[in-house]
């Protein structure tokens, strides 16, 4: 299995770890979907999770392809948890991820380019030391390529 779409379905959670042959996973518009949780993809190159609102948490570790993570909209998400996915550098985010709660974070282990933030930038601002502090606050930009 190369490709797999759940597009509009009604999951609610997602666990794909060990299908090392995905390249493409489509999540798109799954309004139940509260948490994916993918191991060992080394060849996902795509990940669609665009307007799945209910989405709270990203798990993905050492997907090591994929290079842009738009989550825009997912106003919900609270976690992005993405170590060993070193080619990684655009990541397009609400500024509701690091809302203020303890559980709010993001983890991403490779070197970030650029981070668009959707909505109020002063919010994320505040609260990016304490929520992010392992991602350079110059990477901080208000577009970034997502084509």
């Amino acid at each position: 299995i190369k490709s797999i779409n759940v597009s509009g379905t009604k999951i609610t959670t997602l666990n794909l770890s060990g299908y090392s042959a995905l390249t493409d996973i489509n999540i798109d518009n799954c309004k139940e979907l509260t948490s994916i949780n993918f191991t060992g993809l080394s060849n996902l190159e795509t990940l669609n999770v665009k307007k799945s609102q209910n989405l709270e948490s990203i798990e993905c570790y050492s997907c090591e392809k994929i290079t842009k993570l738009d989550t825009s909209g997912l106003t919900k998400l609270t976690k992005i948890y993405m170590p060993g996915c070193q080619a990684i550098t655009t990541v397009r985010i609400s500024e509701s991820v690091p809302a203020g709660t303890d559980n709010s974070h993001l983890y991403i282990t490779s070197k970030l380019a650029c981070v668009q933030i959707d909505g109020d930038q002063t919010r994320f601002n505040a609260n990016f030391q304490t929520y992010f502090p392992q991602v350079d606050s110059t990477v901080i930009k208000s577009s970034c390529n997502f084509d």
